[in-house]
């Protein structure tokens, strides 16, 4: 998982949860979806 989980894709993700208010748990799920880890239930 690192080579994906970078500097900028962190930043994203923790601009989600603070500037949009987003659940964590959302934004971590989005991420591993988009990525190709888990897929959608």
């Amino acid at each position: 998982m690192a080579p994906v989980l970078t500097d900028d894709a962190l930043r994203a993700l923790n601009l989600r949860v603070d500037e949009n208010g987003e659940l964590p748990s959302h934004v971590a799920f989005d991420f591993m979806i988009e990525q190709g880890f888990v897929t959608k239930p």
